[in-house]
């Protein structure tokens, strides 16, 4: 090398500086924060997690991969699957088993319903007839108890048809085993005795639905008497007492009407053995508790049949001077002062605690001592089975 080269070495490479190259990149990101870039570092960042997440996910499926291939237990698991497959078949074939029983059952009976319809036609007949003759009855009893029907000689009209019908019902119908006079007549010996044809489940069900059919029948005839009465013969809180009497006294003869049938029924057999007379006794026993509860209704209700009221009181005649009935807005008669002091008519008042318990004025409780139930005229549309 020459001694001048050597005095004048070259210059060096243009190699950057850690400093200079920390600076420079500082450079960068301000201007790309002051001119509106964004830092693409950020962006880098977000690729390098997704791809590290994607490459744990792939790690860990071929982690997951080689447990199953190294699992032992494979063919186990093989066979549980093929084991549930076979339970769920067998249910399948279970529930199609029960739905096709429950098929045929239903055919079958289906097949008896209609063998025994047609075995029984005309009991099924008077069955339905004297059902449709007493809902149209008790209709029109509670229709001219509320005043539906004002004409008498409609009223008078459908008493005398009803009259008539149930005479022809009474005296031409006839059911086997069951003699209206000593049915109706409650005749103990009639249905202790041996002379009857036969005593089954059928038809001793079917005679006492049609006697308690035909005595509803009779119980709607004084009903109609009464609504049809003139207000000057009998007032209206009277009919709605002497109402409620008749039914409560209806339903105690059609409680005792059943027990001569079924007491034949539990006491004769073919074996004729004490167990029969068992049944037949304690079903007597059972028939005096029900007798025995009618009778205190039928009592209560023959209390209060001939009494002026079973709440308030009657006001003197300057307590309600000039005043109106708030409830007919008519002046007063036979005025009633309840307890909480408001004066209402008799009649008014009485038809409106029929169907409330509370003052029409100020909503204040009435007790009374006495129930309102069958006052409009209507009979119990229950059948009496035994």
């Amino acid at each position: 090398m020459d001694p001048q080269d050597m005095q004048n070495p070259p210059p060096p490479p243009n190699v950057p500086t850690p400093i200079m190259s920390t600076l420079g990149d500082y450079q960068n990101r301000m201007n790309d924060l002051l001119f509106g870039n964004r830092p693409s570092y950020s962006q880098d960042n977000q690729r390098n997690s997704q791809a590290h997440d994607n490459s744990g996910q792939q790690a860990e499926q071929s982690e997951e991969n080689n447990e199953n291939n190294n699992n032992p237990q494979d063919p186990l698991r093989g066979y549980e699957q093929m084991r549930m497959r076979l339970d769920i078949v067998r249910e399948g074939q279970t529930y199609i088993q029960v739905v096709n029983f429950f098929q045929n059952i239903f055919l079958f009976l289906c097949l008896f319903a209609i063998k025994l319809m047609a075995d029984h036609i005309l009991d099924i007949t008077v069955l339905v007839i004297l059902s449709i003759h007493f809902l149209q009855a008790d209709h029109h009893v509670q229709k001219i108890a509320s005043g539906g029907m004002p004409d008498k000689f409609l009223q008078l009209g459908y008493t005398s048809m009803h009259f008539i019908s149930l005479c022809l019902i009474v005296y031409f119908y006839d059911i086997e085993d069951f003699s209206m006079a000593n049915v109706f007549g409650l005749n103990i010996g009639y249905f202790i005795s041996t002379d009857f044809t036969s005593v089954g489940l059928l038809s001793t069900a079917y005679g006492v639905i049609v006697i308690d059919l035909i005595f509803k029948l009779i119980t709607i005839m004084p009903k109609l008497i009464i609504v049809i009465s003139p207000d000057s013969a009998i007032g209206a809180p009277q009919k709605r007492r002497l109402l409620q009497f008749i039914e409560y006294c209806s339903q105690l003869y059609r409680c005792a009407l059943t027990f001569g049938p079924w007491f034949r029924y539990f006491l004769y057999s073919s074996l004729r053995t004490v167990f029969y007379a068992t049944l037949a006794v304690t079903y007597l026993g059972l028939k005096f508790q029900e007798v025995l509860q009618y009778s205190i209704s039928v009592r209560k209700t023959l209390r209060y049949l001939f009494s002026e009221s079973s709440f308030g009181h009657t006001p003197k005649k300057w307590e309600y001077d000039g005043q109106i009935c708030t409830v007919c807005h008519e002046e007063m008669t036979q005025p009633i002062r309840l307890e909480c002091n408001h004066i209402f008519c008799k009649v008014c008042i009485e038809t409106w605690l029929d169907r409330n318990t509370t003052c029409p004025m100020c909503r204040a409780v009435v007790t009374k001592d006495m129930d309102n139930d069958w006052k409009n005229g209507a009979t119990s549309r229950a059948l009496r089975f035994f």
